[in-house]
């Protein structure tokens, strides 16, 4: 994947040097300068499509405002057969129902065909463990409704059990490292017993890949499906604000709660809510749509301000992880689903 990887770590080393200098620097400047020195320097890019160092460069701009304003970590320089990627923009690429056709691959299988009708804006080439993916950006108004749902849930994460609901279900997380773990071990002293850049380690290597690769499909497919569960049977939900990092130190938990990924699992909460509520220590901290939540110690209860009246109070137990009551208040903006991010109890 030099085609990407080298555009970006020239165009990251040149961005370093001239903000050094006291340059301003934007990418169109260095896409430019790129072209030009393209059919000097970097013959072999004529070979294969535009898009790709061009799109890696623009990336790179993008990454770079991100980090000024402070959303994102400075951009680093690629490593060959880590996360290789292109990109191709949407005159570059066509598809046909199971086949996609890429600039001098030509036509490519697919394991599936497009499942949504409408543009297609660009297309992302990526690989993993051996095994590559196309992700295709189609521009549609095939959107899946809302379900209609008014009920109210608190979610405990735990370790035993990856979620407790206050309702009374459990949900059990798959715990893929701790399964697979024994496999590698096994995976890992066999790679380091092969001559490095050898075929048979390049072989060992690959093989290891995918069992993380598999651990990861594990992880991912069992949270994807407990937070599109809650995100249609639930308007308003509520989760327990963990400090994540700060329990990783403790060494005898750390390995348990990576498996378990509860920060990736309140990211896909928020991602699939259409109000999020932060709310750290039982305080007021943000409003959404006209919506706000307001918290009283006193009583342990919070509340919905709906317009500056408290429209619906639900009782906290515990750690604000039993609720009780349905909120009707949120029937005036539609089936929209809230969350409710809460504290530990003073």
């Amino acid at each position: 994947m030099a085609c990407r990887g080298l555009p970006n770590n020239w165009a990251l080393a040149r961005w370093k040097e001239r903000y050094e200098a006291g340059e301003k620097v934007g990418e169109s400047a260095l896409r430019k300068e790129l072209n030009s020195i393209k059919r000097e320097q970097f013959p072999w890019m004529l070979e294969v499509t535009k898009c790709a160092p061009q799109l890696a460069i623009m990336d790179l701009g993008e990454a770079f405002n991100n980090f000024f304003k402070k959303k994102t970590k400075v951009p680093r320089f690629k490593k060959k057969g880590v996360r290789d990627s292109f990109e191709l923009s949407n005159d570059q690429f066509k598809t046909d129902g199971k086949r996609l056709w890429i600039p001098t691959l030509g036509w490519v299988r697919m394991r599936e065909s497009v499942r949504f009708v409408g543009k297609a804006m660009k297309a992302t080439v990526s690989g993993r463990a051996g095994i590559w993916f196309v992700s295709i950006t189609v521009e549609t108004d095939d959107i899946p409704k809302a379900s209609e749902n008014q009920a109210v849930v608190g979610v405990d994460v735990g370790i035993n059990a990856l979620a407790t609901l206050s309702d009374g279900r459990s949900i059990a997380g798959v715990k893929a490292h701790k399964h697979l773990l024994p496999r590698l071990r096994r995976q890992s002293q066999a790679v380091s017993r092969k001559v490095v850049r050898s075929n048979n380690h390049r072989k060992a290597a690959r093989r290891l890949a995918r069992t993380h690769y598999c651990i990861s499909c594990l992880r991912e497919d069992c949270l994807h499906k407990l937070t599109t569960d809650l995100v249609q049977n639930y308007s308003v939900i509520a989760i327990e604000d963990l400090n994540v990092s700060g329990m990783l130190k403790n060494r005898r938990l750390a390995q348990s709660l990576i498996d378990s990924s509860f920060g990736e699992f309140r990211r896909q909460v928020e991602e699939c809510t259409d109000i999020f509520f932060a709310m750290n220590d039982w305080t007021f901290s943000s409003v959404s749509a006209g919506l706000a939540w307001v918290a009283n110690p006193r009583t342990s209860t919070i509340g919905l301000l709906l317009e500056g009246q408290i429209a619906a109070k639900v009782p906290v137990i515990g750690l604000g992880l039993k609720l009780s009551a349905n909120i009707n208040a949120l029937n005036p903006y539609g089936a929209l689903t809230a969350v409710v991010l809460l504290g530990w109890m003073p």
